[in-house]
């Protein structure tokens, strides 16, 4: 019994981190559309507040600014086919999506 359990455990922890790893361009392009979503609303927060005479929020949209644009290029050098270039624009459209909606 002790040796079916530690076969049973490996088979699924196996599985586990067969299934967790995903597609990388469908996860890059997801990391993507979350980042530039958050820096969106970032940007919009903090030009209100910066209307209102408060910039407490221009630094912290300068940094994810700054974190997307590295994201951004690092896409760009990783998926250089024409599939990889299309799928990430494909999944980045469809979860950028999502952000609009839930503004």
């Amino acid at each position: 019994m002790g040796k079916t359990s530690t076969i049973l455990g490996a088979f699924l922890l196996a599985l586990f981190l067969i299934t967790s790893c995903g597609n990388p361009v469908e996860n890059d392009a997801k990391k993507l559309a979350e980042l530039t979503c958050e820096a969106t609303q970032l940007a919009k927060k903090a030009t209100k507040a910066a209307l209102s005479g408060d910039n407490s929020l221009l630094e912290e949209s300068k940094e994810v600014s700054s974190k997307l644009k590295t994201l951004s290029e690092e896409l760009k050098s990783k998926y250089t086919s024409d599939s990889d270039k299309k799928k990430l624009q494909e999944v980045f459209r469809r979860e950028f999506a999502n952000c609009s909606k839930n503004q």
